[in-house]
């Protein structure tokens, strides 16, 4: 069982934070992620820049740090996100989800209510979600074999995200187009809830 990567996206559609994992036996695995991830034909449901380079000193895992934040491989993740928690929301109410006013603003009632989608999976890897009420999308990409990590999702929002940024006042609270987490406290906590974790090889 291995983690790949974990991303952050705000209610904006921004990625504020991307975190690669390069496993030194899955090093080739790592780098194609996304790209595999989106285009494999057979995908199931399961419904309810400037980068840094991280060495691999004192333990902590190698990889990079908001290095793919603008690249299309983090827009072709958000999106199939997006599509498919509008898919299983308009599943739920029988028929298309629309707005108020024609604005496809975020609802955080869907989010509570609705159809949820908490898991999907490629041929070669799972996608794991965890949306906030404020819209706040988390992801982690890890292998098959890999059991649902939404509670840890929703863990690591509550005690590393929280911390770490809400109640971190030289963090801003809404990131403009092009501004990343940047926290390098940030970046060690969730390095070290991840790597705490089994399903981290």
């Amino acid at each position: 069982m291995t983690i790949y990567s974990f991303w952050i996206y705000d209610k904006h559609c921004n990625c504020i934070y991307s975190r690669e994992y390069t496993h030194s036996n899955k090093s080739a695995h790592a780098q194609r992620t996304a790209s595999v991830l989106i285009s494999s034909p057979g995908a199931t449901v399961t419904a309810d820049s400037s980068g840094v380079e991280m060495q691999n000193g004192m333990g902590a895992p190698q990889g990079t740090v908001n290095k793919r934040n603008d690249d299309n491989i983090s827009k072709l993740l958000f999106g199939i996100c997006f599509s498919l928690r509008k898919i299983a929301n308009s599943i739920t109410k029988g028929g298309a989800e629309t707005a108020r006013d024609g604005d496809e603003s975020f609802d955080s009632n869907i989010v509570n209510n609705g159809n949820r989608v908490r898991t999907f999976s490629t041929l070669n890897y799972k996608c794991h979600l965890y949306e906030t009420l404020t819209g706040l999308k988390m992801i982690v990409v890890t292998d098959m074999q890999c059991r649902d990590l939404g509670t840890e999702l929703a863990n690591l929002f509550n005690t590393v995200y929280v911390r770490n940024v809400v109640e971190n006042c030289a963090c801003p609270v809404e990131f403009r187009p092009g501004e990343y987490i940047d926290n390098t406290i940030f970046t060690d906590g969730v390095d070290s809830y991840w790597t705490n974790l089994v399903e981290f090889k």
